[in-house]
């Protein structure tokens, strides 16, 4: 087995803060219709990075969303993430919540 470790670089505190709401797409004339968490349409991981960081932050945003979706069956309504940039401009999950959530 081997062990991967990896650090959080910032001399100044957690880094640069990025924070995004994310809300899902609902669909107006059927609530109870399945949410699509379609994390491609946002764009490319490399190209957000470069250019659209709050982007990129949303995009993690809907595939967390997915995941939850697919492995626990709940939809996520609602969140508010909290992300990090360190000194080696890679962007981290810090903290999630105000978290709503219906089963799916």
């Amino acid at each position: 087995m081997n062990n991967i470790q990896t650090n959080v670089k910032a001399k100044i505190g957690c880094g640069s803060p990025i924070t995004v709401k994310f809300y899902a797409q609902i669909d107006r004339e059927d609530h109870d219709a399945t949410i699509s968490y379609d994390f491609r349409e946002i764009g490319e991981d490399v190209d957000l990075i470069r250019h659209d960081e709050e982007a990129y932050c949303l995009k993690q945003a809907y595939k967390i969303c997915y995941y939850v979706s697919k492995l626990y069956q709940y939809e996520i309504l609602r969140m508010k993430c909290e992300f990090v940039k360190d000194e080696n401009a890679t962007i981290w999950l810090q903290h999630a919540s105000d978290i709503w959530v219906r089963p799916n």
